[in-house]
């Protein structure tokens, strides 16, 4: 096998240090799905697991926690789902990035540290973000329904390592990006099916009509279940982008009730209280502001595109990530590196199942 800068072969990789608990390391696939864990694996490590329960429930670990966007918001048949984060350390997914950017420069110290940061964070989502989506699409799913997309925010790039696996995986699954400014697409653009542009004012609209006891009460009077409000003006700015987001690639495709859309949701932020709305009307026409399809916004990635995105990406992020995105395919890369790291990890440590 010939050398190159981005690989993990097992020669390379640098022991673990020893965790302060003196505890083993978890395996990726172990953050997956924390039940398959080793007896001595460390408990605070292996929470950083999108199945960890919130604090005060009988289990550590369970099903993957969802909300669902029901078709009285969003206006669309589709089902679409948010896989819920606020049960990680810290109450945020990040903690899954944060754990791979460490775990990579714990052992991979060979490897140029420009690579470093966005490879770690992806890492992680495509070996344990990816596999609960799939667990959670086929929790109570029927003959006929699919996975169809996954739709993240821009500001959370590393996301884009679960839709990379995904699009390995699902047939036919898409991956969109949608934003409200101008951010940057995540680093492998071959991975993006589409982008979606959603207007600033658009999102000042749902803040205001979801900030609002007239807007609460017109959702409730269109049959938005009384607890799902909370729920809804609670939405970080990433999860709004998302979830509008989300509704606009599932009208722009015409995705119907067998078919899934997932987002990401992070840690809630505290309800604001906004001006009240003078009435239902106005109202109502912040509820078409907010929830209305944007005209254009949707826009599907040719392979030109994408070609042409690939190459700007490749010669502006960093050399080595470049050098090794124009040589490989990074869906391959991130595979070879999640079995790495895995096999490391159980080869490094001697504890129980």
């Amino acid at each position: 096998m010939p050398e190159t800068t981005t690989g993990l072969r097992p020669e390379q990789l640098a022991p673990l240090p020893d965790l302060p608990s003196g505890c083993a390391w978890p395996t990726l696939a172990e953050q997956a799905d924390p039940r398959t864990a080793r007896i001595g694996v460390d408990p605070d490590l292996l929470r950083i697991s999108w199945q960890t329960r919130p604090p005060g429930t009988p289990e550590t670990f369970g099903p993957p926690r969802t909300v669902e966007f029901l078709p009285d918001l969003t206006g669309v048949p589709a089902r679409i789902i948010g896989l819920c984060g606020d049960a990680f350390p810290a109450r945020t997914p990040a903690a899954g990035s944060e754990y791979g950017a460490r775990l990579l420069h714990d052992i991979a110290s060979h490897l140029p540290p420009a690579l470093l940061p966005p490879l770690g964070p992806t890492l992680w989502h495509y070996a344990v973000t990816a596999p609960t989506l799939r667990a959670a699409a086929s929790h109570g799913r029927a003959p006929g329904d699919r996975l169809a997309a996954l739709v993240i925010p821009s500001t959370h790039p590393a996301y884009l390592g679960a839709g990379i696996r995904l699009r390995q995986e699902v047939p036919l699954c898409r991956v969109a990006v949608a934003s409200h400014t101008n951010e940057p697409l995540p680093h492998d653009s071959f991975s993006i099916d589409a982008t979606i542009h959603l207007r600033p004012e658009r999102l000042r609209a749902w803040g205001r009509l979801l900030g609002s006891p007239g807007g609460r009460d017109l959702l409730h009077r269109r049959g938005v279940a009384p607890d799902m409000l909370p729920v809804l003006a609670s939405l970080h700015r990433a999860d709004q982008i998302a979830l509008l987001g989300a509704i606009d690639l599932a009208a722009e495709l015409e995705l119907t009730r067998h078919e899934f859309v997932f987002i990401l949701l992070g840690v809630p932020q505290p309800e604001a209280d906004r001006p009240d709305v003078p009435d239902l009307r106005i109202a109502g026409l912040l509820a078409e502001a907010a929830l209305s399809p944007t005209a254009r916004a949707f826009r599907e990635l040719r392979h030109s595109e994408q070609r042409a995105l690939h190459s700007g990406l490749t010669g502006t992020l960093n050399p080595e990530l470049g050098q090794a995105m124009r040589r490989r395919q990074f869906a391959d890369l991130l595979e070879e590196w999640a079995e790495a790291v895995d096999a490391h990890i159980l080869g490094s440590t001697q504890v129980s199942k």
